[in-house]
């Protein structure tokens, strides 16, 4: 009998540690930046707040706020805002007019709490869009191009020693599906590829889709250098403050040749023809 009463200690206690582990809340890539929005058909064109999280597990039975830690606000309910390859994104957007600080960002989920904090906002910037926007080649994995951004002022690489406060830029390119919410579906790696010198990019295969509308979202990132471990080696953390984003409208649905076009022109006047013919000919 105590054999039995042990077993059975031992599975509501692996239940109990399973279940725990299971629903353990998380936050992870919390974030607040300055987002300047391009013209675009889904959201008016401005300069907004972004503050938000990834936050697991996500959904009806998690709840998440951002306190401004200054204890004056402004404070935000994060709303969940699911995305194909975000499916635990929790965030608030509005109008930018002054907002600084830093943001504690609080999950609760039934019993459970967690809280991260952001980084410091601190240097706000006005970063300039991408011009001449556009793209050639396949229809599936065309090759984005834009005019060269001026690396001088918006520098991707610096020269140590690396201080508190040294900027870094650098691009992405993001895929918007082109319908309400304009979910993401890819987001470019950082890296030397997309630096402020580059002025193209290509889509890898298997993103797009025939027959679909998307928005390419060509992203200018700033980085503040939010802490400094050490100067020799270089050791230091950076955070994205600012972005900006262009926009380019892009389908995949195939457009006819124009030798097709004539061809099927062409017939659709012979059977126009031939049907006269017989018509007379009665």
């Amino acid at each position: 009998m105590r054999k039995i009463s042990f077993s059975i200690t031992i599975s509501f206690l692996m239940f109990f540690l399973f279940q725990s582990s299971a629903f353990a809340l998380n936050i992870v890539n919390e974030y607040v930046w300055t987002q300047r929005i391009g013209p675009n058909s889904f959201i008016t064109p401005d300069i907004y707040l972004n503050v938000g999280a990834l936050i697991t597990p996500s959904g009806p039975g998690t709840t998440a706020q951002a306190i401004n830690t200054s204890g004056v606000g402004p404070d935000y309910a994060l709303a969940f805002r699911p995305q194909p390859i975000y499916p635990d994104l929790y965030f608030y957007r509005e109008p930018y007019s002054g907002q600084t600080g830093q943001w504690d960002i609080t999950a609760i989920h039934g019993i459970d709490m967690m809280t991260k904090r952001t980084h410091l906002l601190d240097d706000y910037q006005v970063l300039p869009l991408a011009t001449h926007l556009a793209t050639s080649g396949p229809l599936l994995t065309p090759t984005l191009t834009w005019d060269a951004f001026d690396s001088n002022a918006y520098p991707s690489l610096r020269l140590p020693p690396i201080v508190l406060g040294t900027d870094f830029y650098n691009l992405r390119v993001r895929i918007r599906l082109a319908q309400s919410g304009v979910p993401v579906i890819y987001d470019s790696p950082f890296g030397p590829t997309l630096y402020t010198t580059a002025t193209s990019y290509t889509i890898p295969a298997g993103i797009l889709e025939e027959n679909k509308n998307y928005l390419i979202d060509l992203m200018l990132y700033h980085f503040d250098t939010d802490e400094v471990f050490s100067l020799n080696p270089p050791n230091y953390r950076t955070f994205p403050e600012n972005i900006s984003e262009t926009f380019l409208f892009y389908s995949t649905t195939p457009v006819p040749e124009p030798a097709t076009m004539f061809l099927l022109g062409s017939g659709l006047i012979g059977l126009a023809g031939y049907g006269r013919k017989k018509f007379f000919k009665k």
